[in-house]
């Protein structure tokens, strides 16, 4: 039986939906009172939302200017990709034929649904099969605490993908390691599966970097 969301619960997921894709920015303040209203809601669920998604690290609470939008720094974004990584990585070491077999239709899939997105110019459609492809990598491994731990980088990051592919070179790039890192893995060659996972990640935390870095200073 499906569940029903609670009202507290579609706030959250709304809000977070909202300020991974970038319609809330950065440093922007969030009034419970005008998102309250935007939504058709009280206050209540709003606020227990502001709590959970502070938690998550994707707003904080600022001295005299409430609660915004979180900034990542630079700095913040080697250290996130860092962790992103490790935990790719590791994952990758687990994934054996066995646990691979029965996803092996569903990647192959994404695959697929990716390139047609990069063909489509459909970016949005892009990051978020590439984000369901690598989610679906470290599921896999079979650690569910792995998981639940990538599951809060990725949140981190979800609102800064599009800026690792803004360069149209790099975006077909993309696809490539994609397909490569796919092949590798299929035919059990983990360990250069696991080297072209890490320098994908890499280049695509490079081009994140390069944009917080072009930003203006506050």
């Amino acid at each position: 039986m499906q569940q029903v969301m609670t009202i507290q619960e579609q706030v959250y997921q709304f809000l977070k939906e909202d300020i991974c894709s970038g319609v809330f920015r950065p440093g922007q303040r969030l009034q419970e009172v005008s998102i309250a209203n935007q939504y058709k809601v009280s206050r209540s669920p709003v606020r227990e939302a502001l709590r959970r998604l502070a938690a998550d690290g994707l707003v904080e609470e600022v001295p005299n200017k409430g609660v915004t939008v979180k900034r990542y720094s630079a700095r913040d974004m080697e250290e996130i990709y860092e962790m992103r990584v490790m935990m790719e990585n590791e994952a990758i070491d687990h994934l054996t034929r066995a646990k691979l077999a029965p996803m092996e239709e569903e990647l192959t899939s994404l695959l697929a649904r990716m390139k047609l997105a990069y063909q489509r110019r459909d970016m949005p459609d892009y990051i978020t099969m590439d984000s369901q492809l690598h989610r679906m990598l470290v599921r896999g491994s079979g650690n569910a605490l792995l998981f639940q731990l990538y599951d809060r980088i990725d949140t981190l990051i979800r609102q800064f993908r599009r800026f690792s592919l803004v360069d149209p070179v790099r975006q077909a790039d993309s696809v490539v390691e994609h397909e490569t890192i796919l092949q590798m893995l299929l035919q059990g060659n983990n360990d250069a599966a696991k080297e072209e996972n890490k320098q994908h990640l890499l280049l695509a935390r490079d081009q994140v970097v390069a944009y917080l870095n072009s930003l203006p200073e506050e």
